[in-house]
């Protein structure tokens, strides 16, 4: 195995290696490590001995290897990084999952709340359905708790599920028609399907009368047929039965 050994020669450091030569049977290679950048092999002489000297300058430290190092403890850190990195990433992906799941499990149970009420209203003013055993207090009882309902709940629903709620209901109702009265209802008391009071089941109170508009503020059944149509679209892109709406009715 090959021998080294370093020595000083005024200013310069010169590695001597020591081997075996197959032509004189003798040793001795030296090596220089001076501050050049670069190795550079020089002729070698024979001295009387037949030892052959060769001279590299060598720098013991030069940039390849500086770079080398740095490129090394620079990998470790870019994956720690980007590691973490990734790691926040999916817990935001899983947060926002998380607290859409939780949005539409809100929404379903409001609207579980709300849809019997709503169709209620929808069979009342197009004359179909139950309307003959709804009375215009129940009608207007329906109203102020869907009014709860939605505007108490507006942070959990869209814009245009709110503006396609109040479209729906201004087609029904006709409201601040005298300070502190209620709402009157854009229907009327008889049509091709009959009389609301004849037809009623129970005992029809006379006062009743009063409380739905003249027919110049009555809403036809198609145009409650067609916000209801877009009342039900908006509400059932709010838990992704059906795709938004392009436009919401105001």
């Amino acid at each position: 195995m090959p021998a080294y050994s370093i020595v000083d020669t005024g200013g310069h450091l010169r590695l001597v290696l020591l081997c075996s030569m197959p032509a004189s049977g003798t040793d001795g290679c030296v090596l220089a490590a001076d501050d050049a950048t670069e190795a550079i092999c020089n002729d070698a002489t024979v001295d009387s001995d037949g030892r052959e000297l060769h001279v590299l300058a060598a720098s013991v430290w030069n940039s390849l290897e500086v770079a080398k190092l740095v490129i090394g403890g620079m990998v470790p850190v870019a994956v720690a990084v980007l590691a973490a990195v990734f790691s926040r990433a999916l817990r935001r992906a899983e947060n926002r999952q998380w607290f859409s799941q939780k949005l539409v499990e809100k929404r379903i149970e409001l609207l579980t709340a709300a849809l019997p009420d709503l169709n209620d209203l929808f069979c009342y003013f197009t004359w179909v359905g139950n309307w003959k055993e709804l009375s215009p207090p129940e009608i207007l009882l329906r109203k102020r708790q869907l009014d709860r309902l939605f505007h108490a709940n507006s942070p959990f629903f869209s814009t245009s599920a709110i503006a396609a709620y109040d479209a729906f209901i201004s087609a029904l109702f006709k409201t601040f028609v005298v300070p502190g009265s209620s709402a009157q209802l854009r229907t009327g008391l008889m049509s091709q399907h009959g009389s609301r009071v004849k037809a009623f089941t129970e005992y029809w109170e006379a006062t009743w009368d009063a409380m739905f508009t003249q027919e110049a503020d009555q809403t036809p059944p198609d145009v409650i047929k067609e916000r209801y149509q877009s009342l039900t679209a908006a509400l059932g892109s709010e838990i992704g039965t059906q795709p938004a709406p392009k436009e919401a009715l105001r």
